[in-house]
């Protein structure tokens, strides 16, 4: 799998412990979106992946992704992480 981090997204994944959670989640719908969050995985069924220096833990459904890009944004003074396929 390739994944590709914005710059902006490995200055805040070091400066929030090394370590960033990809998996899809449910929220308003049917559809799962695929979200990152900060820190390791509670669950074991994740693949780890070592890039730019940082720990990427993909939920091991998405194996079969060929690329995930993630980036930051911020909105009203509250930074989060948005991960897109492709």
């Amino acid at each position: 799998m390739d994944i590709q981090l914005s710059s902006g997204a490995i200055a805040y994944i070091k400066e929030n412990g090394g370590k960033v959670t990809v998996a899809p989640r449910s929220c308003c719908g049917l559809a799962p979106v695929l979200t990152a969050v900060a820190g390791s995985p509670e669950e074991e069924a994740y693949i780890v992946y070592a890039v730019e220096g940082v720990s990427i833990c993909v939920d091991a459904s998405l194996k079969s992704y060929r690329r995930l890009k993630i980036e930051v944004d911020t909105l009203w003074n509250r930074t989060r992480m948005a991960v897109k396929e492709g």
